[in-house]
């Protein structure tokens, strides 16, 4: 160091790593690329940063320094007078640095609720201008199009002025555009994997105008980002009557019922939690969280559910038909223990109280979308599925897994230790590794001998998916929680 066409800012000696395993990959931070230099620490297998550069031209001194500083640098020296980007290669081409061609990441702007002309401003765009001008404007990229021509960008919801200017995000464009997600105005094309990075990208720009947006919906009809919480189905009975051939009846959820969630806090429904989205909402009662196998509905009347002294009472009526008559079997055998119930928090309280090592969390409002049977109950077992849809099912380690669970508490309210901050770094090294890895497979060398990639056939994610997790991480690390 210094560098001709970079600040550095270096977080520990490279005498303290492995020779030969230094691996350089890329990262955005508020928009902004920077390089992370990376290897393997003498005698660990898992990889580590070594230190962060910033190109110039794209990061002042100040920003620069802010940014290792906020990460611990241990020193920083900016860029040496220069032409050039140095050896990152352009910003719109480098190979290893993040293309963003599918959801373009949430970032915060200016927003307005003005009127909207969707074609009008688009055809205000100019032509044959970068990708980094378009992309200012839309939350998609076409990964098959030219980005440098406007059918290479999908999901406008910026003003664009009679000169080309891009401006601020605009309300109406970010809710249609959640609409089409949706199935709405004819649905969109883009693949299933884009639609939730493309609805964060929208629902940061209506969250940032005092606006709550509209739930994604997955390709089902349900809510795509939820938690569950499974518990044994108290009191659960069969029974019949002289309408119908089976009811099953029981306690979903009971109040004031303490459980803890991945050994990080403590949680508990509180009463009343329920009594606002029972009145609101047409909750489905399915069996073991399958959409295909529907026992009830509220707006049928084959499901009802009402707040006791007890907890949430669920009463269902399942069809008499081939698969009702099966999951009433079960449940009268006793193989069918447990219950489900499918939400989203709308208010909660953590308390952190004088000689406890978890918070608690209390759910004091709930949107619930679903209630019904399941398999496991496993007391409770809880399934947290982030608005973030952290890649639960892509090839992991447990220092990955781990800051998965830590960026989805945060999420949800968690506040964040420094240890916590720690094992998340640690998965976001991982998924560096994994993610320099794929595109290694990709050109068709081996992967490192330890890589979890390896289990995967046909390697079949993307790119694009490994780059918004990377994101949802470094932003969870940047956030003040």
């Amino acid at each position: 160091m210094p560098y001709p066409n970079e600040h550095a800012c270096r977080l520990r000696n490279p005498d303290d790593f492995q020779p030969d395993t230094f691996r350089r990959v890329s990262r955005e931070s508020d928009g902004k690329r920077y390089d992370i230099i990376m290897g393997r620490l003498k005698g660990q297998d898992n990889m580590t940063e070594e230190s962060y550069r910033y190109p110039k031209d794209i990061w002042s001194v100040d920003q620069a320094r802010r940014h290792c500083e906020d990460h611990d640098g241990k020193s920083f020296e900016p860029a040496k007078e220069g032409e050039g980007r140095g050896n990152w290669g352009d910003s719109e081409t480098a190979v290893g640095s993040h293309e963003w061609r599918a959801a373009i990441p949430a970032h915060h702007t200016d927003v307005v609720d003005e009127p909207w002309d969707g074609p009008a401003n688009r055809a205000r765009l100019r032509t044959d201008e970068n990708a980094s001008y378009y992309r200012e404007a839309h939350a998609y990229q076409d990964a098959d199009a030219n980005p440098q021509t406007k059918q290479a960008w999908k999901f406008i919801h910026h003003r664009v002025s009679a000169d080309g200017e891009i401006g601020p995000a605009v309300v109406t464009p970010c809710t249609e555009g959640i609409g089409t997600l949706n199935g709405g105005h004819g649905g969109t094309t883009i693949p299933d994997a884009d639609r939730e990075g493309v609805w964060r990208h929208l629902a940061t720009h209506l969250r940032d105008a005092g606006r709550e947006p509209p739930a994604l919906r997955s390709a089902t009809g349900m809510p795509a980002g939820h938690e569950k919480r499974q518990f044994p189905f108290v009191g659960v009975e069969v029974r019949e009557t002289t309408k119908h051939w089976a009811v099953l009846e029981g306690h979903a959820s009971v109040f004031n019922d303490e459980y803890v969630i991945w050994d990080l806090w403590r949680e508990a429904v509180a009463p009343g939690a329920f009594r606002k989205t029972l009145q609101e909402q047409d909750i489905k009662a399915f069996f073991n969280h399958d959409p295909n196998i529907v026992l009830g509905s509220t707006r049928a009347g084959t499901l009802k559910l009402e707040e006791d002294g007890w907890g949430l009472h669920a009463i269902i009526y399942p069809p008499d038909n081939e698969w009702g008559r099966p999951v009433v079997d079960a449940v009268k055998r006793g193989e069918v223990t447990g219950m489900s119930i499918w939400f989203d928090a709308i208010k909660q309280e953590w308390i952190q109280a004088a000689g406890e090592e978890m918070p608690q969390r209390i759910l004091r409002e709930v949107r619930l979308y679903e209630a019904g049977p399941v398999v496991f109950p496993a007391a409770p077992a809880t399934e947290i599925t982030a608005r973030s849809t952290m890649l639960a099912n892509v090839a992991g380690t447990p220092a990955l897994d781990r800051a998965r669970q830590l960026a989805i508490a945060a999420e949800y309210g968690y506040k964040l230790t420094e240890s916590d901050r720690n094992l998340i770094r640690s998965g976001l090294n991982e998924l560096e590794l994994m993610t320099t890895e794929l595109r290694t497979l990709a050109g068709g060398e081996p992967a490192h001998d330890h890589s979890p990639l390896q289990n995967e056939p046909g390697y079949a994610h993307s790119l694009a998916s490994y780059a918004r997790e990377l994101e949802i991480l470094e932003l969870t690390l940047r956030s003040g929680r």
